[in-house]
């Protein structure tokens, strides 16, 4: 497959969440595959989770949201350390993986997908820089910023993707929920409505 072109390796996608041939190239355990190609099976992931306008639950949009979905978490499990797949810990964690994510969040019109993104940001390998995105969007007034904001504190309580946070990365984001809050940093109402309360939520 190292010499295969990328519209032929993204031919072997398959219908899962779990798309193994394109992990294969992303992660590339025995390094056969170039930065480059790399990162071209990487736009094409993204370009499917970008020009996506179907949502989840309405049965016209089930096919283009599903695809998305695959998409979105192709690149996202590429980028773990750990991720909930046939090989877990199979080959390197792909180093452009948040950057797509990102991308995907900043330039996908559907609001689950976008989330989902969010969400899968803070399972990468650059937890940090992830983690500072979150609390960024968190402030802002629209949509993004209650989905930011509601994030931080399943990954607060535990209840995030997989794998699951440890409880220093639990009290991380539990800290910037208390600075949100504390310093009235969260413009969306709704989020900055309930935050204290998730707050309060949250088990020690």
């Amino acid at each position: 497959m190292a010499d295969s072109s990328v519209p032929a390796i993204m031919s072997h996608a398959r219908t899962g969440l779990d798309n193994p041939a394109i992990l294969a190239v992303l992660r590339d355990a025995e390094g056969r595959f170039t930065r480059a190609k790399q990162d071209m099976i990487a736009d094409s992931l993204i370009g499917r989770a970008i020009s996506n306008h179907g949502r989840a639950g309405v049965v016209n949009d089930s096919a283009a949201y599903g695809a998305a979905i695959r998409a979105l978490v192709t690149l996202a499990h590429a980028g773990m350390t750990q991720y909930a797949g046939s090989d877990a810990n199979a080959g390197r964690p792909y180093p452009g993986a948040l950057d797509g994510l990102i991308r995907i969040h900043r330039g996908a019109p559907v609001r689950q997908i976008r989330a989902r993104a969010l969400s899968l940001m803070l399972r990468q390998r650059d937890r940090s820089r992830a983690l500072d995105y979150a609390r960024q969007t968190a402030q802002s007034s629209g949509d993004d910023g209650y989905d930011a904001a509601f994030v931080l504190l399943q990954e607060a309580t535990g209840l995030s993707e997989f794998p699951q946070p440890t409880i220093a990365q639990r009290d991380e984001a539990l800290a910037i929920l208390r600075e949100l809050d504390q310093k009235r940093l969260v413009s969306n109402p709704l989020a900055a409505h309930k935050l204290p309360d998730w707050i309060r939520s949250v088990k020690p």
